[in-house]
């Protein structure tokens, strides 16, 4: 038997099944021995029942027990003909969630872009040439009181006034403005809290706040996004609360090859609001379940969910704001559709799971 063949298949394929036992464990992985010939269990990134050979065993990485697929089990052992076997096989909590899917909506900064790396490298570049031309003795003096976890710490700075931005921005009151105007604005009033008042010139400023467009993408991105892409199975975008000229320069800077950009410019409003995500599905003509939001922050996938878009997690670097060790996220492996780890292999094995999965 193929170790992947769905257990509504084997029941239709094997009759001479009908007669033996099914038994469903509340362990793990729900499984159950099928005649002494194979395991039924349920594949850790399908989250449905498959056959695989006697003997060996799947080590699910979120418990998907008896109880949650149907129902039918309330503990451990609990017995099934076939023929129920094929009914619980057949009901929708055992289809993956992500089997519908047809469009990947992606987070760009922080998800698909390595924001940090690239803003902290090109202020401490411009720093250090600023240094050595001549500033003012009171400019000389502050830059080299600084180094470069100094400018890591200007650069979290400066992200962290873009998550008051978006948060705080209301479209129906607030007078639109793009993420590139927020990053020239908030640039100079750092600048100024940090007594590097007067470093740089007006253009200078411009040029720096358009590092913006030059991000370099993590290790994993490109190739995985190539997977995606060379399957044919699915359309790619953006979803990013840049705005277009910012995120189609990331996406040639980076090669990152997307079919489609959405932005927070296209809706005028910024992620979580829910013109976002419903706006995205909707200009790709597909209905909110047919989207599945890949993002390495938690809120902007339980905003996703809540409009009835699917949920992928990718976990990045010093990325989510959410407390890793309170219920709230521990409680997010729930209902996050797939889940990879910091160290697992970032779009990469994303693209392996979803594809074995479509």
């Amino acid at each position: 038997m193929n170790k992947h063949q769905r257990v509504d298949d084997v029941v239709y394929g094997a009759p001479s099944t009908a007669h033996h036992v099914i038994y469903v464990s509340d362990l793990t992985g729900a499984s159950a021995n099928l005649g002494g010939e194979a395991y039924i269990t349920t594949h850790p990134s399908r989250r449905h029942l498959c056959i695989q050979p006697h003997g060996r065993r799947f080590t699910p990485t979120a418990k998907t027990t008896a109880r949650k697929l149907h129902g039918h089990a309330s503990k451990a052992h609990d017995r099934y003909t076939a023929h129920e076997a094929r009914e619980f096989a057949m009901c929708p909590a055992t289809v993956p969630p992500l089997s519908s899917v047809k469009a990947l909506a992606f987070d760009v900064f922080g998800t698909t872009v390595d924001w940090r790396s690239s803003v902290t490298e090109e202020l401490t570049l411009r720093a250090y040439r600023k240094r050595s031309s001549n500033p003012s003795p009171a400019l000389k003096d502050r830059l080299d009181s600084l180094d470069q976890d100094d400018w890591a710490r200007f650069a979290q700075a400066w992200r962290d006034t873009y998550v008051h931005f978006v948060r705080s921005f209301n479209p129906g009151q607030d007078v639109w403005k793009t993420i590139d105007e927020h990053h020239r604005d908030s640039l100079v009033q750092l600048l100024g809290t940090w007594g590097l008042e007067g470093l740089y010139t007006d253009a200078e400023v411009d040029s720096l706040s358009l590092v913006w467009h030059r991000l370099a993408p993590w290790p994993d991105t490109v190739d995985g996004l190539a997977k995606l892409r060379d399957s044919g199975k699915l359309v790619l975008a953006t979803l990013s609360n840049g705005n277009m000229d910012l995120v189609r320069d990331l996406n040639d800077f980076g090669g990152l090859g997307f079919h489609r950009l959405f932005c927070a410019e296209t809706f005028r409003a910024y992620k979580p609001r829910p013109e976002t995500y419903l706006g995205a599905a909707r200009d790709m003509g597909l209905e909110p379940g047919q989207v599945a939001m890949v993002a390495c922050h938690m809120g902007d996938l339980e905003a996703a969910k809540a409009c009835g878009l699917r949920t992928i997690y990718v976990e990045r670097p010093r990325e989510e704001a959410w407390d890793k060790d309170g219920e709230e996220f521990v409680a997010a492996r729930n209902w996050v559709d797939l889940w990879i780890g910091e160290e697992e292999g970032g779009f990469v094995t994303m693209a392996d799971k979803l594809l074995d999965i479509l």
